[in-house]
């Protein structure tokens, strides 16, 4: 039975401790080359601009969405720790 309880306060310290990040579009400077499409699932194409699936994501997901953030070429997304 200990053990079980080790394991449930490690989850939830991994749960409390997982930071936020927020991800956004600015449709006045995408260009829509969709290159952040190719490289991260959470970016759509709406018509001709790119747009996050979701708007807030978690440290998992960082990554991924950093990567859509360095690819694009006019620099429209923005990928920022939520506070």
């Amino acid at each position: 039975m200990q053990l079980g309880i080790a394991v449930l306060l490690l989850r939830i310290k991994e749960v409390v401790f997982l930071k936020k990040f927020k991800v956004s579009v600015d449709k006045e400077l995408c260009i829509g080359c969709a290159a952040c499409t190719t490289v991260c699932d959470n970016f759509v194409m709406e018509g001709d601009k790119a747009k996050p699936k979701k708007a807030v994501i978690s440290e998992k997901e960082f990554a991924c969405n950093k990567e859509g953030e360095n690819v694009c070429p006019v620099s429209a997304i923005k990928v920022v720790e939520e506070k």
